[in-house]
C-alpha cells in the first residue's frame, strides 16, 4: 500500500452534516469505465475510487509484481503534474490519496472536500492514464519495493500467509504473491513496465466509484473529459460481466496440505466455494458467513473437546467465486489435532439447520456493519474495495437490498447445496521439531460524573444511524502494579474469547451491535493506539438499539464471572495473539525503548506481556473487579440523540458499577541521555529507533513536539526512503501520555545498510537544531496533523474514542493540544529544549540467533546517536 498524505486542515472545521438518503446510479459506455455514482448531497467530502483490472493474479512470469510496483510508480508524476505537484496539491487541500493492490485488482482512491471534485478527478486520471515513469524515481521505487519484500520476510505472519496462499489457491493464478518476486522487480525494464501499464490501465478496464457530495451531471462531464477523451453515449445499468476478466478458481482438491515450519504459528486454514457475487445465492452466503462466525453460531464451541478455540469464519470474494474461509488457531500442544478439527467442522456444517432468529439477527448485523463502515468512505474502500472493484453495484446491491431480503429458506438452501460434503482446499501449519512460541468535536460536549465516580461525556452526531460508546480505563499501568504488570490486555483477551464473552458478542450481534476489546493486536486503521497509560473497549450499535447495547455491556462488566473454563477457552487464542504481536520486530523496539526511557516506572512494562504466563481465574477475577470501578473509567458516547439523553442512558447503566478506584498517578523520572541498547533477533533486516522522554511539558509544548516529530518524519521519508531508497519503513511520531510525551524516530532497512542508515538518521536528527523547520515546513506539518485529527471524527466510534482521550490527557483543556497555534519559533524552541541530538535513547535490533541474548546497553561512541 502507498500512502501519500493524510487529510488536513480543511476537513477539521466541517461539522457533521445531517444524513441524506443517497442515490446510486450506474452508467457505462463503449471504451469507457463503468461509473457508479452514489450521491450523498449533504456530505462535505467526496471519494473518487478507480479500480483497475490488475493485480498479481493477472500477471505473467515476466510481469510478476508489476501491479504492485505500478502502485508506487503512478504517484511519481504524469504528463501534466510531477510528483511534487501531486503531493503539494494533496497536502495543500487536506486530501487523502492512497492505493492498494490485491490479487485481482488495484484501487486508487482520493478523499477530499466536495468543492475539489474537478481537480481531484483530473489528478487521478493523470496518475492512472498519463504517467511518465521518471528513470530516477523508478530506481528509487524499485529499491523501496525490494526493501518492502525484505521487511515482509521478517514478519512471521506475512511469511505464513504467503505459504498458505500458495496451497489454498493451488491451480489458480491467485496463488501468486501480490508483492511479486525479487528477480522480476530487480530486472524489469522501464519499457516492460510501460507495456504492462498500456495493456492494463485502459479506460475500458476501469471501474470508477464516486461517493459523497458532488453533482452527478458535472461529475459525468469530468469523467468524459479526463477518462474518455470526450463525450460518450452513456447507458444506465450494470455493465454485463466480462467472462474473460475473471481469474480462474483454484483446483478444489478436498485434501489437507501441510506446512512444517518451527518459525510459524500452528493452525489450519480452509476454503469452501460459495456463490459468486453476481449469483442469486450470494446475499444468503453473506448472512450464512455471519451466522457461522458468530459466538452464538453453530460452530462456536464445537472444537472444545479437542482443546481448540472456536474457528474464525469470513467470506472471501473473487471474480470467479466466493469462498467461506475458516481459520483455526493451534499451539505446539494442539497442532496434532488440527486435521481432526476440520472433520469436526465439516460434520457440523453438514447437519446445520439455520434458525429463523439467527438469520434475522445476522441480517441485522450485516446491514449494521455496512452502515458502520460506509460512514468512512476511505475505510470502506479498504474493507470492501476488492468486491466493489470486481462487481461494482452488484456487490453494493447484494450487501444492501439483497441481504435485507434474505430469509431462513434462502440460507437453508445454500447450506444444503454448498455445505453438505463440500469441495474444499485446506492447509495445516505444524510447528515441526521445535516451536517458535512460545482538535474539538463539531457539536457541544456534555459531561457529568456519576455517583460512583465514572466520568461520562456525550456529543451528538445529527442524522447518523449509528451510535457508539467508548470505555477508557485510565492509568492502566498503575492499576496493573498489584497484578504482575501488563495484565489488562490478557483480561480483555479472556473477556473477548471466553464463553461469557462469546455470549455477550452474540447478544450484541442479534441487535446489530458489535464490540471490540481494544487490547486485541489487530487495531483498525483509525490512528488510535494502545498504550501503557490506558486500555479501552469500543461498542458500535444501530442508534435505535444503543440503549440495549449499553445495558448489555455494563451488565457484563458488573456481573460476568471470570471462571477457569473461560480462561482455558481463551488461553490458546491469547497465546496466538500475543505471538502475533511479540513476534514482530517493532514489539522488541517498543519493549527496549520503554525499558530504557522509563526504567522501573510502570509505563516501562508496556501494554502487552512477552508471554501470557500463568492464567489464573481468581487472579483475573480480582483484576477485573479492580479495573472496572468508578474512578478508573471515562465513558464517552456519540450518536444522533441529544447529549443529555445519551448521558442519562449511559449513567443509568454504568452508574451501577462499584465506586472507588482512581490509581495513584506517578510521574516518571527524567532519563540521562545517550544510552544505546542492542538486541539480536531471528530477522534479516535491521531496525533502528531513537527516542526522547519529555516529562511535564510546558503549555503548548506538546503540540510543538508533535509538529517537530512530523517535520522529522517527512525529512526521513524524503532523504532515507525517497532520495536514497534505503528503506521502506521510516517514521517519527509523538506518543502522548498523561503529563509526558515520547518522541521516537524509526527506520527499518536491510543489514547491509546499517552504517549508512545510521549516519543519515544521525544527520537528520542534528538537522532539526542546525536547520530548524521553516515556516513552510511547520505549516505543512501542522496541516498533516490537523488532517489526522479530522479523520478521528469521520465515524461515530472514532469520535467517541477521540473525546475519551482528550478528557483523559487534557482534563483542564477539553479541546486538547492546539496544533493550529504552533508556529516555527515554538517548534524550534521545543527542539532546542527537548530533542538533544546527543540525548535520548537509541535502540538497535540486529540479525542474530533464534534465541537472542540479553540486550546489551552501552554508552554512545564519539558520534551521538546510533553510529
Amino acid at each position: 500500500m502507498r500512502r501519500i498524505l493524510l487529510a488536513a486542515a480543511a476537513l477539521l472545521v466541517i461539522p457533521a452534516a445531517a444524513a441524506a438518503e443517497p442515490t446510486r446510479v450506474v452508467e457505462h459506455a463503449p471504451g469507457a469505465p463503468e461509473v457508479i455514482y452514489e450521491c450523498h448531497p449533504a456530505s462535505p467530502v467526496f471519494l473518487a475510487a478507480v479500480a483497475v483490472e490488475a493485480g498479481s493474479a493477472r500477471e505473467t512470469p515476466m510481469t510478476r509484481g508489476l501491479s504492485h510496483l505500478l502502485e508506487h510508480l503512478l504517484f511519481d508524476g504524469s504528463e501534466r503534474f510531477d510528483r511534487g505537484e501531486i503531493a503539494a496539491w494533496v497536502e495543500r487541500n487536506g486530501a487523502f490519496l492512497n492505493a492498494f493492490t490485491r490479487k485481482e485488482t488495484a484501487v486508487f482512491f482520493l478523499l477530499a472536500r466536495s468543492d475539489l471534485v474537478d481537480e481531484g478527478i483530473e489528478i487521478l486520471s493523470q496518475m492512472l492514464l498519463r504517467p511518465v515513469f521518471p528513470p530516477a524515481e523508478l530506481e528509487k521505487e524499485r529499491g523501496v519495493v525490494l526493501e518492502e519484500m525484505r521487511q515482509g520476510r521478517d514478519d512471521p505472519r506475512e511469511r505464513r500467509e504467503r505459504l498458505v496462499s500458495r496451497r489454498l489457491y493451488a491451480g489458480s493464478p491467485l496463488a501468486e504473491p501480490v508483492i511479486g518476486l525479487e528477480t522480476t522487480i530487480e530486472t524489469v525494464s522501464r519499457e516492460q513496465i510501460g507495456a504492462y501499464h498500456g495493456e492494463r490501465y485502459r479506460p475500458e478496464r476501469m471501474r470508477i466509484l464516486l461517493m459523497g457530495g458532488f453533482d452527478r451531471d458535472r461529475a459525468r462531464g469530468l469523467v468524459e473529459d479526463h477518462f474518455c477523451g470526450g463525450p460518450r453515449e452513456w447507458r444506465d445499468g450494470s455493465r454485463p460481466a466480462r467472462d474473460g476478466s475473471a481469474v480462474p478458481a483454484p483446483r478444489w482438491s478436498g485434501r489437507i496440505a501441510r506446512i512444517v515450519d518451527p518459525g510459524l504459528d500452528p493452525g489450519l486454514e480452509a476454503m469452501l466455494p460459495l456463490p459468486r457475487v453476481d449469483e442469486p445465492g450470494f446475499p444468503a452466503a453473506l448472512v450464512a458467513a455471519r451466522i457461522l462466525g458468530s459466538p452464538a453460531g453453530p460452530l462456536a464451541g464445537c472444537l472444545d473437546a479437542l482443546g481448540l478455540p472456536d474457528p474464525g469464519v469470513s467470506l472471501e470474494t473473487h471474480g470467479a467465486f466466493s469462498a467461506l474461509r475458516i481459520s483455526i488457531d493451534g499451539t505446539a500442544e494442539t497442532a496434532g489435532r488440527l486435521e481432526e478439527a476440520l472433520a469436526v467442522v465439516l460434520g457440523r456444517l453438514a447437519h446445520w439447520e439455520p434458525d429463523v432468529h439467527a438469520v434475522a439477527a445476522a441480517r441485522t448485523a450485516v446491514g449494521a456493519s455496512e452502515a458502520f463502515d460506509r460512514e468512512r468512505y476511505h475505510y470502506y474502500m479498504m474493507l470492501a474495495g476488492q468486491p466493489v472493484a470486481l462487481f461494482g453495484d452488484r456487490y453494493l446491491d447484494a450487501a444492501d437490498e439483497g441481504v435485507a431480503r434474505v430469509e431462513r429458506p434462502d440460507v437453508a438452501r445454500l447450506a444444503r447445496r454448498r455445505l453438505v460434503d463440500p469441495p474444499f482446499n485446506a492447509v495445516v501449519v505444524l510447528p515441526g521439531a521445535s516451536s517458535a512460541k512460545g482538535e474539538a468535536a463539531a457539536q457541544p460536549v456534555k459531561t457529568t460524573r456519576a455517583r460512583n465516580g465514572v466520568l461520562i461525556a456525550a456529543t451528538s452526531r445529527p442524522g447518523s444511524p449509528v451510535a457508539a460508546l467508548h470505555v477508557l480505563v485510565r492509568d492502566r499501568a498503575m492499576l496493573e502494579r498489584e497484578h504482575d504488570g501488563a495484565r489488562i490486555s490478557l483480561l480483555h483477551g479472556i473477556l473477548d474469547h471466553s464463553p461469557a464473552g462469546r455470549k455477550l458478542a452474540g447478544q450484541l450481534e442479534r441487535i446489530g451491535a458489535r464490540i471490540a476489546w481494544g487490547d486485541n493486536p489487530f487495531i483498525s486503521m483509525d490512528d488510535y493506539q494502545v498504550s501503557p497509560a490506558w486500555a479501552f473497549v469500543r461498542l458500535e450499535a444501530p442508534a435505535d438499539n444503543f440503549n440495549k447495547a449499553v445495558v448489555l455491556l455494563a451488565s457484563f462488566l458488573l456481573q460476568a464471572p471470570v471462571e477457569e473454563s473461560g480462561v482455558s477457552a481463551a488461553a490458546s487464542r491469547i497465546a496466538v495473539e500475543l505471538g502475533a504481536r511479540t513476534g514482530r520486530p517493532f514489539f522488541a523496539l517498543d519493549r527496549e525503548l520503554g525499558r530504557a526511557l522509563f526504567g522501573d516506572h510502570p509505563w516501562g512494562t508496556g501494554a502487552f506481556p512477552e508471554t501470557a504466563g500463568e492464567l489464573s481465574a481468581p487472579a483475573f477475577e480480582r483484576l477485573m473487579r479492580d479495573v472496572y470501578r468508578g474512578e478508573n473509567l471515562i465513558v464517552t458516547a456519540v450518536g444522533p440523540r441529544d447529549p443529555e439523553e445519551t448521558i442519562r442512558i449511559v449513567e443509568k447503566a454504568f452508574g451501577n458499577l462499584p465506586p472507588g478506584g482512581g490509581a495513584e498517578s506517578i510521574r516518571p523520572a527524567a532519563v540521562a541521555g545517550g544510552a544505546v541498547v542492542e538486541e539480536t533477533a531471528a530477522i534479516e533486516g535491521i531496525y533502528l529507533r531513537r527516542g526522547w522522554l519529555v516529562v511535564d511539558p510546558e503549555p503548548g509544548e506538546t503540540a510543538a513536539l508533535r509538529v517537530a516529530a512530523e517535520v522529522l518524519s517527512r525529512r526521513m521519508q524524503e532523504e532515507i526512503r525517497e532520495t536514497r531508497g534505503l528503506a521502506y519503513s521510516t517514521g517519527c511520531g509523538a506518543r502522548l501520555l498523561p503529563g509526558a510525551v515520547v518522541v521516537s524516530a524509526t527506520v527499518g532497512s536491510r543489514a547491509a545498510n546499517l552504517d549508512e542508515v545510521s549516519a543519515v538518521l544521525d544527520s537528520l536528527i542534528r538537522s532539526l537544531a542546525e536547520a530548524p523547520p521553516t515556516a513552510e515546513e511547520t505549516a505543512a506539518a501542522t496541516d498533516r496533523l490537523r488532517g489526522r485529527l479530522a479523520r478521528r471524527l469521520l465515524s461515530s466510534v472514532n469520535e467517541a474514542a477521540d473525546l475519551g482521550l482528550r478528557l483523559f490527557l487534557y482534563p483542564g483543556e477539553p479541546g486538547g493540544e492546539n496544533v493550529t497555534a504552533v508556529d516555527a519559533a515554538a517548534v524550534q524552541a521545543a527542539i532546542v529544549r527537548r530533542l538533544d541530538p546527543a540525548g535520548g535513547v537509541a535502540v538497535r535490533l540486529l540479525p542474530g540467533a533464534d534465541e537472542p541474548p540479553a540486550p546489551r546497553r552501552r554508552p554512545p561512541p564519539g558520534m551521538p546517536g546510533m553510529r
